[in-house]
């Protein structure tokens, strides 16, 4: 029996190196075909698919796992064909199970006799389930290596390209002097009357309304690109913008009782009189830069027969007027808006709103600024789909001696009789940075605006003084109502309420007879249907990233001839779909773990063999099959001539100890016989 007591010196010593060899090499040689292919899947593991001559990385996984089956397979076979030695050298046993042992070493249906029908031969048997194991190491090893699409990236080549616009410099549109009114004194010519004519382009202008119809991710795909293979990278790089920044400022309303009936009779078509033309009370809502909503008391302000002010807004481009976007010196344009809390009024008054008396209901306010800034963007194209993450640079300064607060590049600056030196055409302190375009300050030259990056050195992007006026001069023909303007009436009666003398009042009106507003295009921006902080702030939002957009795309006068295409001056990456190998590791474990259970089989047979007096290493021998089978065929002699015959008396028949013939333990290595001295069979009887 199995001695597993026995001490290390007789496991070592019955290791048996000559007799053994051939099956330590050949797991010597399979523990090598397994270690070449992970050292082969270690390196191809990510890299591109390659075929050299109709050879690929599959054909030699394939190779080196067929070479591995066959040396572990052999191990195997040659140590349950031992077995059947060891069996019956040990105790007796069914002559059957000595040819199911032996069919266990030509494949699979013999192994699976064996687990099933052999009893008291576990070591034989955990032998058979390695061999049904290691058939699979070939299917096994086709999942190994598994091909995946990647899209590998680099730099443009002649037939690939990646491009995107972006702008660093702005200067469209026009700032048109009106030099008319000359009279001609004692030889002289003389400048009576002057003013300034600005226009955007075309294309800008659609760039602003787009922001009232489009919604964000439409906008976010007019971005211009080129990218020949449909998926591109772009490293993150700095555009030119326009930002924008929006605040609740309900908190700020201040509700005051007072007499603002001169003041809402100066603005055309409204008048604040009952019919006896008795002036009635009412009630005033205002921001803290005198931005104000008045209406009289008791009066129904969504009666549809009421001419009563349902909103009313302030735009500016100078900081100093608005109430929380004091600290933003690059103001495009900056508006606020007062109107009703409608939530709150469905919650009170349901479909009845008309019902609703001026000032019993909640009003709110909200505060929008667009302003010329720097943008990060990070771009990727996949799939022919651009998809952009912006953010705006933050620290951003003007550079120094841009937008010089006046001071004049013009010669007539110098000319004391010139009038343009009169003091009314000079900005005044408040308004010397403002960006915001006066028809009488902005005829004075300034230079371009520059906006700089304290982390790109030197380097500023700028918007030239002609984009500047001419976009101020377009948002205030747009939202502010002119007739309004510095309306000397107005300010004459603002400053007759006491706290009210500085208050910008407003520049724009919803008002509930038809809806009307005033300019017309504040129904666009601001429709009945959502005044809310979230779609004000929506508004402003697309309008800025559908600006962004036009400004990437053309950007200088020649641009718009070429469509824009001279401004995708920044490269990226191209991207080509490429095979890669992939590993999938947990497959090797069957390759590993047959290569140790086959090394822990070999072990058990070289021990087992290795008893008292020493079982014949006769493995799966024909030759040793056949000596035995002379001295004990008298067993089968009365079956008949079919296999089945001698089966059926080898199930019932069995065979003792006694194949201890120790001289037949030859080592594998070939004897030398010498000729004439063959040995005879010699018949024997039982």
């Amino acid at each position: 029996m199995l001695n597993l007591a026995a001490p290390s010196s007789t496991l070592l010593k019955s290791f048996r190196w000559s007799e053994w060899g051939q099956q330590y090499c050949a797991l010597s040689g399979a523990a090598a075909a397994i270690l070449v292919m992970v050292i082969l899947l270690s390196e191809f593991n990510h890299q591109p698919f390659f075929e050299w001559n109709g050879i690929s990385l599959n054909t030699i996984i394939s190779i080196l796992s067929v070479t591995g089956k066959a040396a572990i397979t052999f191990t195997i076979s040659e140590c349950v064909a031992q077995w059947k030695w060891i069996l019956f050298d040990r105790e007796e046993r069914l002559l059957i199970d000595f040819d199911r042992i032996d069919g266990a070493t030509r494949g699979p249906l013999g192994s699976l006799r064996v687990i099933l029908k052999t009893k008291g031969a576990y070591v034989v048997q955990f032998g058979a389930v390695l061999t049904l194991l290691t058939i699979g190491l070939d299917p096994f090893a086709q999942q190994l290596i598994q091909l995946d699409q990647d899209t590998r990236y680099n730099g443009p080549a002649h037939d690939t390209f990646a491009r995107i616009s972006r702008s660093t410099n702005y200067s469209l549109g026009i700032s048109t002097a009106l030099l008319d009114g000359y009279t001609s004194s004692g030889g002289s010519r003389k400048l009576e009357k002057w003013g300034l004519r600005t226009s955007i382009p075309p294309s800008m202008e659609g760039a602003i309304m787009a922001a009232f119809y489009k919604s964000i991710e439409d906008l976010r795909r007019e971005t211009l690109y080129q990218c020949s293979s449909g998926d591109c990278k772009f490293d993150g790089f700095q555009t030119l913008g326009i930002c924008h920044r929006c605040s609740d400022v309900t908190s700020q309303l201040v509700n005051r009782t007072g007499d603002f009936a001169d003041i809402m009779n100066a603005i055309d078509g409204i008048k604040f009189l009952s019919l006896n033309d008795e002036i009635r009370h009412d009630n005033a809502f205002y921001l803290p830069n005198g931005h104000f909503i008045a209406n009289l008391n008791g009066w129904h302000p969504f009666a549809k027969s009421a001419w009563t002010l349902i909103s009313t807004t302030f735009g500016t481009g100078n900081p100093n007027k608005t109430v929380s976007m004091k600290n933003l010196d690059t103001i495009l344009w900056s508006m606020s808006f007062i109107y009703p809390d409608f939530e709150s009024l469905k919650q009170n008054y349901g479909d009845n709103i008309a019902a609703a008396t001026w000032p019993t209901f909640n009003l709110d306010a909200s505060e929008c600024a667009l302003y010329y800034c720097l943008k990060n963007i990070t771009s990727e194209v996949k799939g022919s789909e651009l998809t952009e993450n912006i953010t705006e640079v933050t620290g951003v300064t003007r550079s120094p001696g841009s937008w010089n607060e006046g001071e004049s590049y013009t010669t007539w600056d110098t000319d004391p009789s010139d009038p343009r030196n009169s003091p009314e055409f000079h900005a005044p302190a408040d308004e010397a940075r403002s960006l915001e375009f006066h028809k009488m300050w902005s005829v004075d030259s300034y230079n371009s605006l520059g906006l700089h990056d304290p982390s790109q050195g030197l380097r500023s992007a700028e918007i030239q003084e002609v984009s500047i006026k001419s976009l101020s001069a377009h948002f205030q023909a747009m939202f502010r109502w002119e007739a309004w303007f510095n309306n000397t009436v107005i300010r004459e009666s603002l400053r007759g309420i006491p706290g009210m003398e500085g208050a910008v009042g407003f520049n724009g009106l919803i008002a509930q007879i038809e809806r009307e507003s005033r300019p017309p295009t504040l129904g666009r921006l601001f429709p009945w249907s959502k005044m809310n902080h979230g779609n004000i702030t929506s508004t402003f939002e697309r309008m800025a990233l559908s600006m962004t957009n036009q400004m990437r795309r053309t950007s200088q006068p020649e641009d718009e001839a070429r469509n824009g295409m001279g401004t995708m001056t920044y490269t990226g990456l191209v991207g080509s779909p490429v095979v890669l190998y992939r590993a999938v590791w947990p497959w090797i474990a069957l390759h590993v773990t047959s290569l140790v259970c086959a090394s822990i089989f070999l072990l058990l047979t070289v021990y087992s063999s290795n008893g008292k007096e020493g079982t014949p290493l006769w493995k799966n021998s024909s030759l040793a099959a056949v000596r035995r089978g002379d001295e004990m065929g008298g067993l089968l002699s009365s079956a008949g001539p079919s296999v089945r015959d001698m089966e059926d008396i080898a199930r019932k028949t069995y065979v003792g100890e006694g194949l201890n013939v120790v001289e037949e333990a030859k080592p594998w290595i070939a004897e030398t016989v010498e000729p004439g001295t063959k040995p005879r069979m010699q018949s024997r009887t039982f």
